[in-house]
């Protein structure tokens, strides 16, 4: 397949993950319309500190503000997060506003979690963020989650009773991974 045709599907395939955690996170509340709004609820959107997909992390957070919610950026420490297109390739650098030492589920509605390879890796070796994601679930808070985001979710072992996070044939070497990490995790 030429790289441009896979590159438009990537986009496509990217923009319907991104509406669809904004749809999720949007669920929140109504305002008697059909419109759903997210006016006064606080949503936290994870970066890592390099390697987050920029469209997964500035789409998103875009589309929560533009719903009416205050979003905070919550990282591994404050500072800048640098994200990237397509994994290698960095692009920009946003504000962290928090460091995860510094937050609680109980401060916030909903929880974003962008995908990017390199960023999801370093975000789920963190033992706080993997921490904090499994508050949000305790709680039962929506999370939308995106492209590689789900390993968090593998990591902070809240996928017990969710089946296989990715129902392909590699499916099949991720219990054995997580296995050998220590996860409880029922398969």
């Amino acid at each position: 397949m030429h790289s441009s045709a896979r590159g438009r599907r990537v986009a496509e395939h990217r923009s319907r993950l991104l509406v669809s955690a904004a749809t999720l996170l949007s669920q929140l509340t109504k305002d008697g319309t059909e419109t759903m709004t997210l006016a006064g609820k606080k949503i936290a959107i994870l970066i890592a500190p390099r390697g987050t997909e920029e469209p997964e992390f500035v789409r998103p957070k875009g589309a929560v503000e533009a719903a009416g919610a205050a979003v905070t950026v919550i990282g591994i420490e404050t500072g800048k997060g640098q994200t990237n297109n397509s994994d290698p390739d960095p692009n920009g650098s946003y504000q962290i506003d928090n460091g995860v030492t510094g937050v609680s589920a109980d401060d916030f509605d909903g929880l974003v979690i962008p995908g990017g390879c390199v960023g999801a890796d370093k975000l789920r070796a963190d033992d706080g963020i993997t921490a904090a994601v499994r508050s949000f679930f305790e709680q039962q808070k929506p999370i939308g989650v995106i492209c590689h985001g789900p390993w968090l979710l593998a990591e902070a072992d809240v996928t017990s009773n969710a089946g296989p996070l990715n129902p392909s044939p590699r499916s099949a070497v991720i219990p054995k991974m997580l296995a050998a990490r220590g996860s409880t995790r029922k398969w």
